[in-house]
């Protein structure tokens, strides 16, 4: 099957009139039922119960990194991001591998 611009934009149009489709019918419908509301706020604590201990595994992976984050925010706000590379150094060193942030590039003459 060849893909022809009339198929893709016969695509385009079918997926942009399911989505107004879609977003209609969750305003103007369901939004207003007081049982879909009811359901879905049910399921959304279902959910948060279900996942809490994930999400809590997945922030402390990500504590180093953040504030690694928060403190060369830090740095740049005060407008001594060079300093931090010196005094930060395993922190400067994540972000770098993390590509956060780019290594300075040192100057050669």
């Amino acid at each position: 099957m060849e893909i022809t611009d009339e198929l893709i934009q016969k695509l385009l149009a079918d997926h942009k009139k399911r989505k107004e489709y879609e977003h209609d019918r969750y305003h103007n419908n369901l939004k207003l039922d007081p049982e879909f509301v009811e359901k879905n706020r049910q399921r959304a604590r279902e959910h948060y119960a279900k996942n809490k201990k994930k999400k809590h595994v997945y922030y402390e992976s990500k504590q180093a990194l953040n504030n690694a984050r928060a403190n060369y925010r830090y740095y740049v706000r005060a407008g001594r991001e060079s300093e931090f590379q010196g005094r930060q150094p395993e922190k400067y060193d994540l972000l770098v591998k993390e590509g956060f942030i780019h290594p300075l590039e040192t100057e050669q003459s």
